[in-house]
């Protein structure tokens, strides 16, 4: 797996960021959740369809398979929240935030129960029908990344989003090599940049731990790499590589 440049958008960006981050990393880790996921995006692009041809005898056909696959994807989502949000603030300390490190989960929770879809999907209908789709549902919802209780999308500096961003990351690492039994390789591409020399420092001797025995760390230029960073380096030019 891979920390690059534009992971940074994890922090700073988008729900639909987040979301990604969500499902490409469960469908991973979790083959349960990724049969469910696959069930939720066939179901909901047939709601779309039937929605935007003014079908409600077929809207209403496909809402027990989005509501059946929709619970097991909000519910694996919650489960691993639980445990990924301690790992979430552990990691943002051992990069020297000094706000707490909390993940939200943003969206109706109860939608981790099949029972509480009919309610949910009937109070959204007459929005559903103006819209032409979905308004309801995990391919709505948020993960909110709040350090010192500030939402650091909004308020956060930029080197607290970066530092949200790599510690995301780390987490993800953690649950692959749990659900595999495998530890990934990690490439960390210019991670450094715009940290300051106290968080470079505090990530260098991160990577550095015994744990972590795969990692690939690049740079622009070797004076960019903090001198904690004990790690065999190559040089790249002209295509070719040397020690």
């Amino acid at each position: 797996m891979a920390f690059l440049p534009t992971d940074v958008g994890l922090a700073s960006g988008p729900a639909s960021e987040r979301r990604h981050y969500l499902d490409r990393m469960l469908a991973l880790a979790d083959r349960a959740y990724l049969a469910a996921l696959t069930r939720y995006r066939a179901a909901l692009a047939q709601r779309n369809s039937a929605l935007r041809q003014n079908r409600p005898e077929l809207v209403d056909a496909f809402d027990a398979p989005l509501a059946e696959a929709g619970a097991v994807v909000v519910r694996r989502r919650l489960r691993w929240l639980e445990g990924a949000g301690p790992r979430f603030a552990m990691e943002l300390a051992t990069l020297g935030e000094r706000g707490t490190g909390v993940l939200r989960y943003h969206g109706p929770t109860a939608l981790a129960e099949v029972a509480a879809w009919r309610s949910a999907l009937e109070h959204a209908r007459t929005r559903d029908v103006a819209r032409g789709l979905t308004t309801v549902g995990p391919h709505r919802d948020d993960v909110v990344i709040d350090v010192g209780g500030r939402d650091v999308r909004t308020y956060g500096s930029t080197g607290q989003q970066r530092s949200a961003a790599i510690a995301l990351r780390l987490v993800e690492l953690d649950t692959l090599a749990e659900a595999r039994g495998i530890e990934p390789v990690l490439l960390l591409d210019d991670v450094f940049a715009e940290l300051d020399a106290e968080r470079q420092d505090r990530l260098a001797e991160r990577l550095m731990r015994p744990e972590l025995r795969q990692v690939f760390v690049t740079a622009p230029r070797p004076d960019e790499l903090p001198a904690a960073v004990r790690l065999p380096r190559w040089a790249v030019a002209g295509g070719k590589v040397s020690e």
